[in-house]
Order: C-alpha cells, then structure tokens, then sequence
C-alpha cells in the first residue's frame, strides 16, 4: 500500500500524457499490424480482436493464415502486442490511481484490479494463440477455449477500466464545477 502511496505521489500530469502518447502510438502500430496479418485471412478479424470463438473459428482462421500468415503473428505480433498490453494497463492503471487520489477516493483502489487482471488474462490469451499457432495441426481444443476465455475476461475487464477511467473524470469534473 505504501508503494501505491509513493506511486501515487510520483504521478503527474506530465507523466499520464506521456503514458497517453504511448497509448495511442502503440494502438496505431497495433492496429497496423492486425491490418497486415488480416490481408493473410481475406481480411478477417484477428483472434486477439474477438469477442470469443468457438474451436472451429480459431482453427479455421490459423489454417486460412498460411505459413507467412502464421510467423508474422507468431514472431512479430505476438512481441508488439506484448508491449502495447504493457503500455495501456500501464496507462488505465495510472489514470486510476491519479484520479482516485485528485478526487480523494483512495479507499477504492480495488478497481486497479481491473488493469492488472486485463493484462494477466491478455497475457494468457497470448501464450494460447501462440501455442496454437505452432501446433496448428493439432491444436489442443482446452487451449482454444481457454485462449476465447481469456480474450473475453480481457475486454470485461479492460472496458470496466476505461468506464471506470470516464466516471471519475466525471465525477472529478462534477467536484471542480460545484467549487
């Protein structure tokens, strides 16, 4: 908690524009990249990008990629992706943490649970896809679901972060018009 505390104190506006920045130059290369691994499928959305699959979809969409298809997602992607999941949990949880103590709700930290398991769970959804990726032939169906599990739980998980992001801007806004 101390570390929060000292975290906390350390965080300025200055910071969070930086974090903002890398934030969204991370998502155009993100999405850049999508963009070329997508022109490899008939321009169908990545698996990172799902709101779930059934086990069909995901070996259909790794077997349609091909084999150049299959190494750019597996040896480029899968490390910029890493980095931006890095970057944006980075971000949301820092926005949390600034504004909860700007507006004085530090008793509620228990939403930067939600940057925190966003990025376990798109870790996770990672390692899945990559190791499906490699297996192709023999993708373990566990693996399938876990992975469309885990790209599930990461988007309820990294949209609660940015609405929990909105409302305490909106309340922060709120609390700086009634003075």
């Amino acid at each position: 908690m101390e570390a929060l505390k000292a975290y906390q104190k350390k965080l300025t506006p200055i910071m969070l524009l930086f974090l903002l920045f890398l934030f969204i130059g991370g998502m155009v290369i993100m999405r850049n990249l999508s963009g070329k691994i997508a022109e490899y499928n008939d321009f169908q959305i990545i698996l990172d990008l799902r709101l779930g699959y059934s086990f069909q979809e995901c070996y259909s969409y790794i077997s349609d990629l091909g084999e150049c298809g299959r190494d750019l997602y597996k040896n480029y992607f899968f490390y910029v992706d890493f980095a931006y999941m890095l970057i944006y949990n980075t971000f949301y949880f820092s926005l949390l943490l600034f504004l909860l103590g700007k507006i004085g709700l530090e008793k509620y930290n228990c939403i930067l649970l939600f940057p925190m398991f966003s990025f376990i769970f798109d870790f996770g959804e990672n390692l899945c896809i990559r190791q499906m990726i490699e297996n192709f032939l023999s993708i373990p169906r566990s693996v399938c679901y876990i992975s469309s599990i885990f790209t599930i739980l990461k988007f309820v998980c990294t949209y609660s972060a940015l609405g929990c992001c909105c409302l305490l801007i909106i309340v922060l806004i709120k609390q700086h018009i009634i003075k």
